[in-house]
């Protein structure tokens, strides 16, 4: 049997149902992200807001990104979040976050996005794991990068959607010539048997393992972070290299 017309199906079906397939651009080659500030937060469909609402008045400008990514990958802007996969978001996904380190459990921009992957299997409230929405402990202007990678595997730890997170990795690592971290970690998702073609039945769930890569670092009042996470099983070890090159090759630029 076939998998790979099914699961492109799925993600087809999916993003028909969450209307968001417009917004989905081919990631191959150099994919660029702008610099946020105050005066011109980037929507959902990648295009700058007219009016900032509150919470981005007190957002400190960030530096321009840039990417590179590999044919196949396809990518979408959920707010501020860059989000990539090649097969579907729950197979595998590059994650790239922007967050104010001023605030902590930053509903005002992870949740009014919430609807962009409203798939069947789990909220979209708990996927894909995003580090503002848990993130309770303040970070400062140089921080320690473990201290930041400590901060980050707590908001892993507090996303009620994920269980038995376990740290394989914590070190401190240059990302984009910046003082930063690494992580690797390992957690389960709870998905309910809850699919149209059967009746969903609480007592019975199964776990799926996840692998997650996590790069990050402070600069200024931000916090950046660069994830990959996919299912252990086939898909992981497939697409990780990929994922490293796209780290190896993120250039943090002058703000224009």
């Amino acid at each position: 049997m076939k998998t790979r017309p099914f699961l492109t199906g799925i993600l087809v079906v999916s993003l028909l149902v969450s209307g968001c397939i417009p917004r989905w651009v081919p990631a191959e080659g150099v994919v660029d992200l702008p610099a946020l500030s105050a005066v011109n937060p980037i929507g959902q469909s990648g295009a700058s807001t007219e009016t900032p609402s509150d919470a981005y008045l007190s957002t400190a400008q960030s530096r321009p990104l840039s990417l590179v990514f590999p044919r196949g990958w396809n990518y979408v802007m959920r707010g501020d979040d860059l989000l990539a996969s090649r097969d579907g978001m729950f197979l595998q996904h590059i994650h790239i976050e922007r967050i104010r380190i001023d605030q902590t459990d930053q509903t005002d921009q992870t949740d009014q996005t919430d609807g962009a992957f409203p798939l069947a299997a789990l909220s979209s409230k708990q996927w894909p794991v995003r580090t503002g929405r848990y993130l309770m402990g303040r970070l400062t202007p140089g921080m320690s990068p473990l201290d930041v990678a400590e901060a980050v595997l707590l908001s892993r730890k507090n996303n009620k959607g994920i269980f038995d997170v376990q740290v394989l990795e914590m070190v401190p690592w240059t990302v984009a010539g910046t003082p930063g971290f690494r992580t690797v970690l390992d957690f389960h998702v709870s998905v309910p048997p809850n699919t149209p073609y059967g009746k969903h039945v609480p007592s019975m769930q199964r776990r799926t393992p996840y692998r997650s890569v996590c790069y990050g670092f402070i600069e200024g009042e931000l916090l950046y972070v660069i994830g990959y996470t996919a299912a252990k099983r086939y898909y992981f070890e497939r697409d990780t290299e990929t994922f490293e090159e796209v780290v190896r090759g993120l250039t943090v630029r002058e703000p224009l």
